[in-house]
């Protein structure tokens, strides 16, 4: 599989769909390994919170 995510504008939405997609990977991943993610929600705030800081800091200092 190759999943392909194109971000063409980076928004106040961006954080929410980058930690949605990487939930979704990981959940993948879990139930491949035969394994249950308990809270998905838990896991979408944590990534959550990273990627908003990592949006405001490529939007300020751009890609290096």
């Amino acid at each position: 599989m190759i999943f392909i995510e194109k971000i063409r504008a980076l928004t106040d939405h961006t954080p929410r769909d980058l930690a949605g997609w990487h939930v979704c990977l990981e959940v993948i991943e879990a139930l491949l390994d035969g394994r249950i993610i308990e809270s998905r929600k838990d896991k979408w705030e944590t990534w959550y919170e990273k990627y908003v800081s990592a949006v405001k800091e490529v939007s300020e200092n751009g890609l290096k």
